[in-house]
């Protein structure tokens, strides 16, 4: 069984099928390796990103 990406269904490339493998060889050593694709999760932080933007307010302005 081919593990699949959570967000677009496409195989994971860099992942392993065996069973008997440690789980340190089944997953990509990145943040959410073995889950996300490295399309979805570029996308997912970029998508975080400017959420974090756009919470902080305006470019060059301070809170004080």
């Amino acid at each position: 069984m081919t593990r699949k990406c959570a967000w677009c269904g496409r195989p994971l490339s860099g992942v392993s099928d065996g069973r008997k493998l440690p789980l340190s060889w089944k997953r990509v050593e990145r943040l959410y390796g073995g889950y996300l694709c490295h399309a979805c999760l570029r996308e997912a932080i970029l998508r975080w990103v400017v959420k974090e933007a756009a919470a902080s307010g305006p470019i060059g302005q301070s809170s004080a």
